[in-house]
């Protein structure tokens, strides 16, 4: 099934006309809008790979649909969806399912360029409803353009997940910095590193749960009328620690994640 979306997403790529705006990361978000009237394609797919036992396999994908509504401000709506293998000999029977895990909303607004002041500024937020849960994310975007073709930037997010169950209503809330470096090459080509450190907050933010570090690569290629974004995650170290005894947290995080990005302008 990944296969034949990957295979689907090139050839829509390919039929494009025009050329795309281009997203250095994997992870994370750089301080840039659409100008007013863009509009854009965005296909991801993001697998975690790995827990504490057994075999672990989870495709998240988004489909993104973005506009521009003004030179500022952008609005965007995904589609979600998940692909999930779980198989734990001697516990449970492998599990293979795949499940439309509902719409998202996106809104960004720059604030500052990157461009023309030595930070940009684009504060983001996000709406997302799934049936019996509902979630509400801000995030803040910094980008400091170092030189031509070194790009740094920090992300700052918050969330909270709203879970409707018969018991009654739950809160969760998560937190993520993140970072990354992207050199260009050429116009063709650029290479990074990125790092994240996701933390979950449980029973209404009384206190941490699990945490980990992430850091790996990521590589980008922009054609004349398409780009690819693929950044590699590996987990280094996590809290609490799991039973493994690697210092890495698998009940919550993944050993590996893995996202690659696919986009188009219109």
């Amino acid at each position: 099934m990944v296969r034949s979306i990957v295979a689907a997403v090139f050839l829509l790529a390919a039929a494009a006309g025009l050329h795309a705006d281009e997203r250095l990361f994997g992870y994370v978000y750089e301080a840039e809008v659409l100008p007013k009237g863009a509009m854009e394609f965005e296909q991801w797919i993001t697998n975690l790979n790995g827990k504490d036992q057994g075999v672990y396999s989870r495709f998240n994908l988004r489909e993104e649909f973005e506009t521009g509504l003004s030179d500022r401000l952008t609005t965007a709506l995904y589609l979600n969806s998940k692909s999930e293998y779980i198989s734990v000999p001697g516990e449970i029977a492998p599990v293979e399912a795949f499940a439309f895990e509902g719409i998202s909303s996106e809104w960004k607004y720059r604030l500052l360029s990157p461009h023309q002041s030595p930070i940009g500024v684009v504060v983001y937020g996000e709406l997302s409803y799934n049936g019996p849960e509902f979630e509400a994310e801000a995030k803040l975007i910094l980008q400091r353009n170092l030189s031509e073709d070194l790009v740094f930037a920090v992300n700052l997010a918050i969330e909270n997940e709203y879970i409707y169950e018969a018991a009654g209503q739950s809160i969760e809330g998560k937190t993520e910095l993140s970072a990354g470096l992207a050199y260009r090459i050429n116009p063709a080509f650029s290479l990074g590193l990125e790092t994240r450190n996701p933390r979950v907050w449980p029973n209404n933010w009384a206190l941490q749960g699990a945490s980990a570090w992430f850091l790996g690569p990521n590589f980008h290629y922009a054609a004349e009328k398409w780009w690819a974004t693929l950044a590699i995650m590996p987990q280094l170290s996590g809290q609490p620690e799991t039973m493994t005894g690697d210092g890495r947290e698998l009940s919550e995080f993944s050993r590996v994640e893995t996202r690659l990005v696919f986009g188009m302008n219109f």
